[in-house]
C-alpha cells in the first residue's frame, strides 16, 4: 500500500513527537540522517515501508524515510499497517545504510 508523502509530513501523527513540536522531532530527524542513507534513497528510492496505521493517521516507525523521500521529492512512499515486518531487519539483511549516524539505542 502507498501513501502520500507530502500528506504524511502535512497530516500525520508521529509516535516519535513525544514533548516536541513537530518542527523540533523533524529537525532532531534530520541531523540524524546520514549521507549514504539521502544518497541511497536518492539513487534507489525507500526500499522497507513504513510502518503506518491510517485509522488513526500514525506513523510508528519509518519516520527517516518519510523525511528522506521528502527532501527528494519523492510522491508516494509503501507503507504496512502491522508491526509484525520489521522493515531495519530487511535493510540490514540488504545492506543498505541505515538513517543513523549513530546508533542510538543499541
Amino acid at each position: 500500500m502507498r501513501v502520500s508523502v507530502n500528506w504524511l509530513m502535512e497530516n500525520a501523527t508521529f509516535n516519535d513527537q513525544f514533548n516536541k513540536s513537530l518542527e523540533e522531532m523533524w529537525e532532531m530527524k534530520f541531523q540524524e540522517l546520514s549521507d549514504a542513507f539521502i544518497e541511497s534513497v536518492s539513487s534507489i528510492g525507500v526500499q522497507a515501508a513504513i510502518v503506518y496505521i491510517p485509522s488513526t493517521e500514525t506513523v510508528y516507525n519509518g519516520h527517516h524515510r518519510i523525511l528522506a523521500a521528502w527532501l527528494l521529492n519523492q510522491e508516494f512512499i509503501e507503507y504496512v499497517d502491522s508491526f509484525v515486518d520489521c522493515p531495519e531487519e530487511y535493510m540490514v539483511k540488504e545492506g543498505l545504510p541505515e538513517s543513523r549516524k549513530e546508533r542510538m539505542y543499541e
